[in-house]
């Protein structure tokens, strides 16, 4: 690591460093910033701030912690200093505008080529949270560029409101004027057609596109990729009407991306065209700089800025110290902080503890009449706080506004009913959100047994499957973590998986096998996009939701093994281990090869071969003839299972299982292949 400050014990070397930062940083923030550091930096035994910890606490998620992580370090360690820290957020912060920027493109510039390849760019959009995402598709001059508004208009019949006939008659007026329907609702298709040339380019909004920009309330659409719940609410103003639409996230984003993208013919970008592009949306920068919490720490005015943040509770707590001596605190609950003073008007906490990440327990002892709560961190190391309060009253008002970081206990926002799995260290469970009513599956995971190794596994795959937002993708509702448990609450699945739905058919016909590959190719195109490789697709980690014992929409889970792919690659995990099931594997996995997407591809060639046939293509009693004639690429679509199987299902799987990754099938590739684009016709007439 680089010079550090003093700090939990650290040393304190470059002084001229130290004065350097003192100019850019206030006095004020200085402190508030360290109280922050220390409560962050004592979650790791070394007394640093660890990759997860700083993420955790500025809610930053997927490749955009790696890559701002790494630019803090300078070094892409696991750990940063004092001075990193301080660094880091003078970059970010105190700067000027154009700086702001140039800090965005460089995270951008994944491949640090000083320009922003396309994939890139989408894959950074991909990895925002999705309220992130939404600021930066609330804008008005993209809406209105991609045609978004006028879509919208067109395919939304207004809903009259009681008692508002002039404000109905208002509003169909101006639907007609930007929706091109006459008095009787019918379309001028010259207009039209007029309307969908965009600066003399056809508009990428056919009828069908504009279909699925709106989530529709079907939970499937006619090419068998579901929509519905994976929308977002954009709100845009039309001659001063404030209007709200519900529109498919995903393609929304990609429409951006063409948008950013539509003058340099998918070139990369450079700097000075990004700035450009930055200054006319500006929205595009704000969920960065939101990330900093500089209104937790940030002076305006010798004022601190927290002090415009709301305040949940104040008052009067008492703490044990370590000589079991009592001693009384005046505290403050602020979202996700909460701060110690001496007295009750000080300005500088004396302490600050970052509530995110943390554990917060009630501890009441009625017999005893204590009554009080524990904030503690699930590694052991990190000092446990224990505050009572003087009485049950004030107890129970701080219980209240504590009540959104009681987040170890379970018990307060589900309620759990019956088993419905298990495994060698969990048990899954039907469970009832207290809040939304609806039922979820609820894995409690028990630490205690559970190795450390696997216990990373299951926080990495939490921490994946955070970032994904796709209807064919099990969605991740809540994880609560407490001392002695790991809680997953994910949507409630229960007609089985395709591994047990193709033995119980023997094999499947091509137009369902079609609907249900067409679909993996959906959610596959899209987790790539993010840049994240999966390398553990196999039947059984495919869900099934079924209709009449015909399946409507699958959810593909498990992604304990899944990375974002720079990550792989630069770790060299290739070298290292195997990944997911042999059946399954790539030649160039099981040879230690360089992982690319294209092992993914393979593994759904495995996957359409099974559906049309019921057995692997590669399948053995002994692995190693497994592993052996998946290199030598050795199988065989000859007997009698196969006779009724059309050429083209046929040419799409030999495709697919190139034993050269450079002479296999992309995903697009895949999507426009004959074979797939049959199917998708029949089922849209």
């Amino acid at each position: 690591m680089g010079s550090t400050f003093t700090c939990q014990g650290q040393k304190k070397e470059k002084k001229k460093n130290a004065e350097y930062l003192f100019v850019i940083i206030d006095n004020q923030e200085l402190h508030i910033l360290l109280m922050i550091y220390r409560d962050l930096s004592d979650r790791s035994q070394n007394h640093l701030i660890c990759r997860d910890t700083f993420n955790t606490y500025f809610k930053i998620i997927g490749i955009w912690g790696e890559q701002i992580f790494n630019k803090f370090t300078h070094k892409q360690e696991d750990y940063m200093s004092f001075e990193e820290f301080l660094t880091g957020l003078q970059m970010y912060i105190k700067c000027s505008e154009d700086q702001k920027i140039k800090n965005l493109f460089k995270l951008y510039d994944l491949k640090n080529q000083n320009g922003i390849a396309k994939t890139d760019f989408l894959q950074m959009l991909h990895n925002y949270s999705k309220e992130e995402i939404k600021v930066i598709l609330n804008d008005q001059l993209f809406l209105e560029e991609q045609q978004i508004i006028s879509a919208y208009h067109r395919t939304k019949k207004l809903k009259p409101r009681k008692g508002s006939e002039d404000l109905l008659k208002m509003s169909l007026q101006m639907f007609r004027k930007y929706s091109n329907i006459s008095e009787n609702r019918e379309f001028n298709q010259n207009d039209h057609q007029n309307h969908l040339q965009v600066d003399g380019l056809q508009s990428v909004h056919s009828r069908q596109s504009i279909d699925q920009i709106f989530t529709l309330d079907s939970k499937a659409q006619i090419n068998g990729i579901p929509m519905k719940g994976f929308g977002i609410n954009l709100q845009f103003q039309v001659n001063g009407q404030k209007i709200e639409m519900q529109a498919n996230l995903n393609l929304l984003i990609k429409k951006y991306v063409e948008m950013v993208y539509k003058a340099k013919n998918d070139l990369p970008i450079n700097l000075e065209d990004f700035t450009s592009f930055v200054k006319q949306h500006p929205n595009l920068i704000t969920p960065l700089y939101c990330v900093f919490n500089f209104d937790v720490w940030g002076v305006q005015n010798n004022i601190p800025k927290y002090k415009s943040l709301p305040l949940d509770i104040q008052g009067e707590l008492y703490r044990i110290s370590k000589k079991n001596k009592i001693k009384t605190k005046f505290c403050q609950l602020y979202p996700n902080i909460f701060m110690e003073f001496q007295k009750k008007n000080d300005i500088k906490p004396t302490k600050i503890v970052c509530l995110s990440g943390l554990i917060i327990e009630e501890r009441v002892d009625h017999i005893n009449q204590k009554f009080g709560f524990e904030i503690f961190h699930k590694n052991s190391h990190y000092k446990h706080k224990i505050y009572n309060c003087s009485d049950e009253i004030s107890y129970r008002e701080w219980q209240r506004a504590l009540s959104l970081y009681f987040n170890g206990e379970v018990n307060k926002k589900y309620s759990i009913f019956d088993k419905i799995g298990e495994g060698k260290y969990s048990i899954v469970y039907r469970c009832q959100s207290k809040i939304d009513k609806q039922f979820y599956a609820l894995k409690i995971i028990n630490k205690i047994n559970l190795p450390q190794e696997e216990q990373d596994i299951v926080k990495h795959e939490i921490s994946i499957t955070k970032l994904l937002n796709h209807s064919c993708i099990i969605k991740l509702i809540d994880s609560i973590e407490n001392r002695d448990q790991i809680h997953i609450i994910t949507e409630l699945i229960e007609d089985g998986d395709l591994f047990d739905y193709v033995q119980n058919k023997q094999y499947l016909d091509e137009g369902e096998a079609a609907l249900i590959f067409n679909q993996l190719l959906d959610a596959l195109s899209y987790i790539h996009s993010i840049g994240i490789v999966h390398r553990d697709i196999k039947p059984e980690n495919i869900l099934m939701i079924l209709d009449k014992n015909t399946v409507k929409q699958i959810k593909l889970i498990d992604f304990g093994l899944a990375n974002h792919l720079s990550k792989i690659q630069k770790n060299n995990e290739h070298q290292n281990y195997h990944c997911g099931t042999c059946n399954y594997q790539a030649p160039e996995m099981l040879q230690f090869q360089e992982i690319t997407f294209s092992v993914d591809v393979f593994a759904l060639g495995v996957i359409l071969y099974y559906m049309l046939s019921g057995y692997l293509p590669f399948d053995s009693d002994i692995p190693q003839e497994i592993i052996q004639n998946t290199i030598d690429g050795i199988y065989s679509m000859e007997d009698y299972n196969w006779q009724c199987v059309s050429e083209e299902a046929k040419d799409l799987i030999v495709g697919l299982l190139q034993n050269q990754p450079s002479k296999r099938l992309t995903l697009k590739e895949a999507q426009e292949h004959i074979w797939i684009k049959n199917h998708m016709a029949k089922n849209n007439k």
